[in-house]
């Protein structure tokens, strides 16, 4: 089932998202990259939901036009939030 596939790629998405507050130093957040530090790691580990989000995103019309609507930067960051969520629900016993 679709739900069972995205669970076991959010799962797959810990180690991308661990990360302790000792590790985030002025150098880190000087030469932080979002496309090489979550986006291109994410379409790597999460190839189903992130094309589900892609597809919600892009509208028939412009997929028909072709026009390149940035929704990349947005799919990370509803990953990200879901991840978050999930966590959040699992500490309150209201998922499985």
């Amino acid at each position: 089932m679709v739900i069972d596939e995205v669970d076991a790629e959010m799962e797959a998405t810990k180690n991308i998202f661990r990360m302790s507050s000792k590790d985030v130093t002025p150098e880190l957040l000087l030469s932080f990259d979002l496309d090489t530090s979550l986006t291109k790691p994410l379409q790597e580990t999460t190839p189903l939901l992130h094309h589900i989000l892609l597809s919600a995103m892009q509208t028939v019309r412009a997929a028909k036009e072709k026009k390149h609507q940035h929704v990349e930067a947005v799919s990370v960051c509803v990953i990200s939030s879901t991840k978050s969520i999930i966590k959040l629900m699992k500490m309150n016993s209201t998922v499985p």
